[in-house]
């Protein structure tokens, strides 16, 4: 927009509050250095004869997420419609009011996070096989304190805007990691977009499209944890956010990798009257996000959230992150707590993405791999998508983590999910990928899972003298183009429990337990493998 300008002015305001996109303001003021502003996202040129004063303002569908303190704890069925807040000492010695799940869980707990790492070279990624425990892996240790190495933040995104209509809004929970206490204005951003396993839990409300109630701040019972557990009454989406961004995946980014982990939660679909057939919102399940369009949207949005709350800006700490000073009520934008700057800044640009899957939600990655365009149906492309994602996102997605998929007949077939995966890996020089398998996902026989990639790789495996299913694999690639750890359930089996470093590492786990151990020692292996947040 352009506004006309007579004589001498002091200050501008511009407040917008459109129907589809999340309202958004600037103040704009003269100043000895320029024009000065408090929305990073707003550009401004004055002319040079001053009659005149041109504003572009970017339009978002995300905003931060609300956040509310309670007298006296919900009960299960409760839906709080924010993300529960509460004020605790633990663990950092002082008062704040954040997530109640950090507060609750031992997410922020300082100490050693240990990961499996290719440093001795991929063939020695697996040690001896004979080993009590760690013994069995080549590890590293890290130094893990969660409340300075980045902080987590629950946004929402879709239907944030005055008239929301009949459109959904999610939940997404990001980790950003600690930005450097010098240097310029980022220019480039990397992103880990993830795909957690599938809601369709006990514990997680059925819900109908527009997801308008049981999503996403239910409360409900975490029959997960034990009657006593601080946890037993939680917000189960919520959890989930934090979980795979702060909890799960946080301890194990290096110091010096600068990079955000992004979790668009999605809602447990309804089932339909006929259980023989699936109903519309199972058929949709993990839509937008399940294609390339969809996940570049969200992504390209989440960067210029981040942009206009100067997140990586020299001297900005993320001290308001973590639910921390959010009112109930919306603010009129990022901007409002920012004070006046000159500096213009285009946004970072997206340099490289990864998309990882777990578990269930491997039909998700299956399709973004082969997926470019958004379906219209419920999910508008030109509100849910992008229109160019062959240059806007297939150039930078160069990096596919398969951590620990179920790859089967209630999922998506091996065989299926192989091809796809060497089809999208085999489109551009540039492009890895990582795998990981337990016992409980196959990996006690990964070729079984994987016959094209294993005949393709260098192959180690390792088999135990005093236990016969005691067995794991590591497979590489070309210039570690690819890497592949495999291991059978009684490999991820302690002789005892082992619980000085995250994650423990126990004896006799149960099939499930096994598959958790194995996805956080794949996270581990591959923030160490990876080329994202590093130069």
């Amino acid at each position: 927009m352009t506004l006309p300008i007579s004589g001498p002015w002091s200050r501008v305001l511009v407040y917008v509050e459109p129907n589809n996109y999340a309202p958004q303001g600037v103040a704009v003021e003269p100043g000895s250095g320029g024009v000065y502003r408090n929305n990073a996202t707003a550009k401004v040129v004055l002319d040079s004869s001053s009659t005149s004063l041109r504003l572009e303002l970017p339009l978002l569908r995300i905003r931060e997420a609300p956040g509310v303190q309670v007298a006296v704890d919900p009960k299960p069925g409760a839906d709080l419609k924010a993300a529960w807040l509460s004020t605790s000492s633990h663990p950092t010695g002082t008062v704040s009011l954040r997530y109640r799940e950090t507060h609750v869980t031992e997410w922020l707990k300082e100490g050693n996070a240990r990961r499996v790492t290719s440093g001795a070279g991929p063939s020695g990624v697996l040690q001896d096989p004979d080993a009590p425990d760690w013994g069995r892996f080549w590890f590293q240790d890290r130094h893990s304190k969660p409340v300075d190495d980045g902080a987590p933040l629950l946004l929402e995104y879709g239907a944030v805007g005055s008239n929301v209509g009949r459109e959904p809004t999610f939940l997404v929970g990001i980790w950003a990691s600690s930005p450097p206490s010098s240097g310029g204005v980022p220019t480039e951003r990397d992103m880990v977009a993830f795909y957690h396993p599938s809601t369709a839990k006990t514990w997680f409300p059925a819900a109908s499209f527009p997801f308008r109630s049981n999503y996403p701040y239910p409360v409900t019972e975490n029959t997960q944890v034990p009657k006593e557990d601080k946890d037993r009454i939680f917000q189960p989406y919520v959890n989930l956010a934090l979980k795979y961004s702060l909890g799960r995946w946080s301890p194990f980014v290096a110091n010096d990798q600068k990079l955000v982990i992004v979790v668009p939660v999605i809602p447990h679909a309804a089932p339909g009257r006929n259980p023989a057939k699936r109903s519309q919102d199972e058929l949709e399940y993990g839509l937008p996000f399940r294609t390339q369009s969809g996940m570049s949207r969200l992504l390209t949005e989440v960067n210029l959230y981040l942009h206009q709350r100067r997140y990586g800006w020299p001297g900005l700490k993320l001290d308001d992150w973590w639910g921390m000073k959010k009112p109930t009520g919306q603010l009129l934008s990022p901007a409002d707590s920012t004070g006046l700057f000159t500096d213009e800044r285009p946004p970072p640009k997206m340099r490289r993405t990864a998309l990882a899957t777990f578990s269930s939600s491997s039909p998700l990655l299956n399709t973004a791999l082969t997926t470019v365009n958004l379906p219209p149906m419920h999910y508008p492309p030109h509100l849910w998508g992008v229109p160019d994602a062959q240059n806007s996102f297939q150039p930078h997605w160069v990096e596919t983590w398969c951590l620990d998929p179920f790859l089967d007949n209630t999922t998506v077939q091996a065989g299926e999910f192989e091809n796809n995966l060497l089809s999208w890996f085999h489109s551009s020089q540039n492009r890895r990928f990582i795998l990981a398998n337990s016992g409980t996902t196959g990996g006690g026989n990964p070729g079984a899972l994987y016959p094209a990639i294993r005949k393709l790789s260098s192959v180690r495996p390792r088999q135990a003298t005093t236990d016969a299913k005691r067995s794991a694999e590591v497979w590489w690639g070309p210039d570690l183009r690819w890497i592949g750890m495999f291991c059978s359930n009684p490999y991820l089996s302690a002789a005892a429990d082992v619980t000085s470093s995250f994650p423990p590492f126990m004896a006799h786990p149960s099939s499930d337990d096994a598959h958790g151990f194995m996805h956080v020692l794949a996270v581990g292996m591959a923030l160490h493998w990876t080329g994202l947040g590093r130069p």
